[in-house]
Parts: structure tokens; sequence; C-alpha cells
């Protein structure tokens, strides 16, 4: 059904947009300090070190972005139940025994890293393995840290969780900052990076322990006799769901972060790393509109879990948001490459400033992408694993066969994720419609 002009009225005064106006301005003050990191660097750096900095962006972020996604996805699928029944005591419990869980697989993880990252910087073509064990442990860090922002989140305290994301990108560049110029290689940003996650790690750990102390400790005697699991999911099949999250989280990784790799891998150096340079231009967009995302996440578990459907006005509403934020930033692409091309990173950059427009689109696509594959993994179906799956098999066949410009292979990817979006939204739609699934 259609929303009236009353509901759209009562949208834009709500907490929803409230929420949604905060952490858009933390992803643009984020993507600010974070991507004048890597202007940054570029210029530190020569054109063939910045593709190995960025390869190992990639490389990392698929694994941090499969470790993050999961641990997002967990801590805000149980936290913001307990949000809804306003249970602290249940949030300390949980985070607690998650942290005991995944404790002894870190340490174990940090040892076969640190023993194969010899093999992974050959693979990548990396010149330093030190740069891999240092990124290795900055991953780690910074996944540690999002266990503690993700429960805010679950609360939707985008507040604390603005503050927290801000620092982290303050402090990163900060780091890499004082270490590019005594020390400007990939193996020195690297390192800085682990520095500054292991700080924001600390930080996020005080800033989660503040926010709830005072509330855990004035928690009814009730619950604080009942486990969390008792109360809320006697009957939940944790295992199996586990399984299905870290099969999202790869899937979403790989869509988002496999075109780099593959085409450090099949091109020269030279190539991959403009095609790297746009890539983090273009995924302005993508960042922006991550923060509709991490705003409608907590809302689509509750409903989910309260055997509700996403509420229609809302659901438009983050269309809004998503749609005029990438359509504009599109427009400066297409009207004004070269300037934002050669004053964000340089002269050497500006001669493939024509294809930035390309890869705004692409960002677009995988930000809509992105937004209706998580609406259907809240809901309980597979349906987005499979269609994401597919869209990463076609990312790689595509790539690898048309990789000789630039432009070709910024076709490639959008017609892979425009066409992985449409499946998507298709899906999300006969669901809602067939099944009477909105609110």
């Amino acid at each position: 059904m259609l929303i009236d002009k009353l509901e759209m009225q009562s949208l834009y005064k709500s907490l929803f947009i409230r929420n949604n106006i905060i952490n858009a301005t933390q992803a643009i003050l984020s993507g600010i300090l974070g991507y004048t990191f890597h202007f940054f660097a570029s210029r530190r750096l020569s054109i063939g070190q910045y593709g190995e900095l960025q390869a190992l962006f990639s490389f990392f972020s698929i694994l941090t972005f499969v470790a993050m996604s999961a641990v997002n996805y967990i801590v805000v699928k149980y936290g913001s139940v307990f949000a809804a029944y306003k249970d602290y005591r249940a949030t300390e419990e949980f985070i607690n025994q998650f942290k005991e869980k995944i404790k002894w697989p870190t340490w174990i993880l940090t040892a076969l890293i640190f023993l194969i990252s010899p093999f992974i910087a050959k693979y990548l073509g990396i010149s330093n393995y030190w740069s891999v064990v240092f990124f290795m442990l900055a991953a780690l860090a910074g996944v540690w840290g999002s266990i503690f922002r993700d429960s805010l989140q679950a609360w939707k305290n985008f507040i604390s969780v603005a503050y927290l994301n801000v620092l982290a990108n303050g402090i990163k560049l900060i780091s890499a900052f004082i270490f590019a110029i005594f020390f400007p290689s990939v193996a020195g940003i690297a390192l800085s990076m682990f520095i500054a996650n292991l700080l924001w790690c600390n930080i996020s750990r005080i800033t989660q322990k503040n926010n709830f102390a005072v509330s855990v400790g004035t928690a009814p005697a009730e619950s604080r006799r009942i486990s969390w699991k008792e109360k809320y999911f006697s009957n939940y099949n944790f295992l199996a769901h586990l399984k299905l999250i870290l099969m999202f989280s790869v899937a979403i990784a790989l869509v988002s972060n496999m075109d780099v790799i593959i085409v450090k891998k099949i091109t020269s150096p030279d190539l991959a790393g403009y095609y790297a340079a746009l890539v983090v231009l273009g995924k302005v967009v993508f960042w922006i509109n991550f923060a509709v995302v991490g705003v409608m996440l907590p809302e689509a578990f509750q409903s989910s879990y309260c055997k509700k459907g996403i509420s229609e006005k809302k659901y438009i509403g983050a269309y809004l948001l998503i749609l005029s934020a990438g359509l504009f930033l599109c427009l400066g692409y297409y009207f004004f490459p070269l300037q934002i091309v050669e004053t964000l990173f340089g002269e050497r950059y500006q001669v493939v400033s024509d294809n930035l427009v390309l890869f705004g689109f692409f960002a677009l696509a995988l930000s809509l992408l992105n937004f209706e594959s998580h609406i259907n993994f809240s809901s309980g179906s597979k349906s987005a694993i499979y269609v994401l799956s597919a869209v990463v098999i076609a990312e790689v066949l595509l790539i690898s066969r048309f990789s000789g410009t630039i432009s070709s292979i910024a076709l490639c990817i959008n017609i892979a994720l425009w066409v992985g979006y449409f499946l998507v939204f298709l899906i999300n739609w006969r669901q809602r419609h067939c099944e009477n699934h909105y609110a």
C-alpha cells in the first residue's frame, strides 16, 4: 500500500531519521578522515607501492569484513532483542560469553597467519612480508574492538557508535601521518594501522563499559537470575545460524573487495594502482550509504524476532536516503572528474579521471545490493547468499575476460552488481507481497 503524506512527515520527525542523520554524519566525517589517509599515502608511495597497499587492504578487507560482519550480525541480532526488552544484564552476559568463545580461535588464527604471511605476500606480489603481519594484527585488533561498538549499535546508541567510528579513523590518520613521514613504505603504514587499531580497541571497551555500567547495576533481580539464552532463545539453533552468518559475511566481503585482488593479479602494477585509486573514490558512495544499513539492521532483527515485517515507511525512507546521496555524488563524478581526481590523488592519476563516474555507479549498485541483501538475510532467508555468490563468480569471469582497460573492468563490475541487485530486490518484493511481509 502507498504511504500518505502524514506518515512520511511522521517518519522525518522520528528517531529513525535522527539516527540516520547521526550515522550519515559520522560516515561522512569518518570518510573524510579515511580518505585523507589514502590521499596522503598515495602521495608518499609510488603508484606501484600504492597498488600493493590497496591489494593488502582488499585481501584483509575480505577477512576483516567476514569477521566484522559475523561479529556485527551476532551482536546486533541478539543485542537488539535484549534492547527491545531493555535488558542490560542480558547484553553484558552475552558479550562476556561471546568474548570467551572467540578468545582461543583468535590466538590460533594469529599464529596461523604469522606462519603463512610469506606465502600471502608472494601471492599478492607484496615486497615485504612484514606488511602482511602488521595488517593481520591491525585487522584482529579492529575486529575485537568492534564487539564493544556493535553492542552499542544494537541498543541504537548511534551517538556513541558515531564517536567510536570517527575516532577510529582519526587515530589511524594521525598514526599513518607520523609513520609515513619517517617510514614511507607499505610496511610502515601497516604498522601505523596496527598501533591505531590497538588503541581504538581499548577506547571502545572503555566506552561500552561506561555506557552499560550504571544500567546493569540497576537491572531487576529476576533478570540477573535467568540467563539470556534461557530467557530469549531457548529453542534456537545457534550453530546452524552461525554457519549462515559466516556464509553471508563471506559473500558480502567477496562482492565488496574481490575486484581489486583480481585486477592486481592479472594486470600491470600501474593499472592496478590507477584502478585502486578510482575504487577508493567511487566507494565514497558505498560507505555513506552503508550508514543507512547500520540503522536498519537492529530494526530488521527486532522485526524478525517479533514475527513482524519491516516498517514500509522506514524501508522507503532508507531508499530515498541511499538514492539521493548516491545520485548526487555520481553527478559530481560525471561533471567534475578531473578536478576531483587531481585534487585528491594528484596529477599522476588524472589520466584515468574520465572513468570515475563508472565507479560511482558501481558503488551505488553495491550500496543497493548490500541493503537488499541485509534485509533478505535478517528475515531468515538464504536467497541473498546464493545471489551474492553468483555475483562474485560473474565478477571473476568478466574481469578475467575483459581486463584490457579500466573502463572495461568497471563496466563488467557494474553489470554484475546491478543484475545481482535487481535479483535480490525481486526476491524481497515477492516475499513481502506474497507473504504479506510488511507490518
